[in-house]
């Protein structure tokens, strides 16, 4: 009889701590200020622990400093004390500062950090205000800091920077990490590091791409540590395959050309070519060398 007692007790006082709802547009503010926004088909919100569990979420994440982050997938859990907000399947967040976006199988954010940890065929999009580009990444997951405007990338990184102007190709890489500064304009990659660009692909340890210096008679991206260059040069009808190795790669993609520093080295149609630098410029077999030595095949 007590043990009833007891149980029916414990039932009706789980009833009292939470509240069920359906079809629902829920608000929470701080400070006044509106803090979460969601619709959802049913929501329970535990008065207790302040945790809101949700299916069909929908709605705007508002940071420390009022910026808005859109979000929905079709489960969800927000822990109020601590400023979480846990999406997941299906989930898709857009950025407003930052012209971002991103999908993934799982997104936790907390909200008083500025923090967005996603997890799970992570694809991202991000637009630079500067000249247009758009930067494609893919991975396994991804955290990003909304107030610095970066993102780091792990396992299974690839993706591609394309140009504003169509008539511009792409330019296709793939690392082990990537690091995202939009601020500064920077991708660092590292470990597994390849690019690939119209008739060339290089590989390394580690890279940069600097997304300002596209027209610039600047490197737009440089690559670092066991360099390797494979590249397809066409001469009107004829083509052959050029190969280079060198500790340094600087790819300056307005003039067409890439320098080569660190005991480089280039192969091609049979010739040997060695120098303290080297410049090989995109669809022509001419080598500019400095301080060459070179061996040529003699038919």
């Amino acid at each position: 009889m007590t043990f009833n007692s007891q149980l029916h007790s414990s039932k009706q006082s789980q009833a009292q701590q939470e509240s069920f709802f359906k079809n629902i547009n829920y608000f929470i503010l701080k400070n006044y200020k509106p803090k979460l926004q969601l619709n959802a088909t049913e929501v329970s919100v535990n008065n207790v622990t302040n945790r809101t569990l949700f299916f069909d979420p929908k709605g705007i994440a508002y940071s420390n400093r009022q910026n808005k982050i859109h979000y929905e997938g079709m489960k969800g859990t927000y822990i109020q004390r601590r400023g979480i907000l846990h999406i997941s399947k299906k989930v898709k967040m857009k950025m407003e500062e930052n012209s971002s976006s991103l999908v993934a199988k799982e997104v936790i954010y907390n909200l008083n950090m500025g923090r967005i940890d996603a997890r799970g065929d992570v694809k991202s999009k991000s637009i630079s205000k500067m000249n247009g580009d758009k930067i494609l990444v893919n991975s396994d997951r991804a955290i990003s800091w909304t107030r610095r405007n970066e993102t780091k990338y792990f396992g299974n990184v690839n993706g591609k920077v394309v140009r504003k102007r169509v008539y511009e190709s792409p330019i296709l890489y793939r690392s082990n990490k990537l690091h995202l500064k939009m601020n500064q304009h920077l991708i660092n990659l590292e470990g597994d590091v390849v690019i690939k660009k119209q008739t060339f692909t290089a590989r390394s340890r580690r890279g940069k791409l600097y997304l300002e210096n596209y027209n610039k008679r600047l490197k737009y991206f440089a690559l670092y540590d066991d360099v390797k260059v494979v590249e397809k040069v066409k001469l009107g009808r004829s083509v052959f395959l050029r190969k280079a190795f060198a500790e340094q790669l600087d790819g300056i993609v307005s003039e067409g050309k890439m320098v080569l520093t660190g005991y480089p080295k280039v192969y091609q149609q049979g010739d040997e070519i060695k120098g303290n630098k080297i410049i090989l410029r995109e669809n022509n077999d001419v080598v500019e060398v400095e301080d060459a030595n070179s061996t040529f095949k003699s038919n």
